[in-house]
């Protein structure tokens, strides 16, 4: 059994084919999701569900710094086009465990939140929606 230590982590994305890590992000999370669709009868005393649609979405967040290539990257395309920022390629997102093993998949950056307080560091938080299956890479 694998144990995985959140301190081997990262977020990468893709460019001209090299995933690049984006600097000081500290969590990621990634939520799955299965749509149900209730297939009611007449006569029926008790819901019956069929699968529908799968969806994902993830969020990554840590330290915010506008010097950062890949953040100010993505933050720039984030502000530059509301219709969302889609990041391509079947590892254009990657989220990782380790170094060999990560999510990844084609999303939209959809959402930051930069967030400042006075007595704690500025933060960043990008929110992500899936389009199609994430995929699972160990090796």
């Amino acid at each position: 059994m694998a144990i995985y230590n959140g301190k081997d982590g990262a977020v990468k994305v893709t460019g001209s084919g090299t995933a690049a890590a984006i600097g000081e992000i500290n969590t990621w999370s990634l939520s799955t999701k299965l749509e149900l669709i209730e297939t009611p009868e007449f006569g029926q005393k008790w819901k019956e569900f069929d699968a529908g649609l799968g969806e994902w979405t993830a969020q990554f967040e840590g330290s915010f710094d506008y010097a950062d290539a890949e953040q100010k990257s993505l933050l720039d395309a984030l502000i530059a086009n509301s219709t969302g920022v889609m990041l391509t390629g079947a590892d254009a997102l990657q989220l990782h465990l380790n170094a060999t093993t990560f999510f990844s998949g084609v999303c939209y950056i959809v959402g930051a939140e930069i967030k400042a307080t006075h007595n704690d560091k500025a933060t960043v938080a990008f929110s992500v929606q899936g389009s199609g299956a994430p995929a699972v890479t160990t090796s």
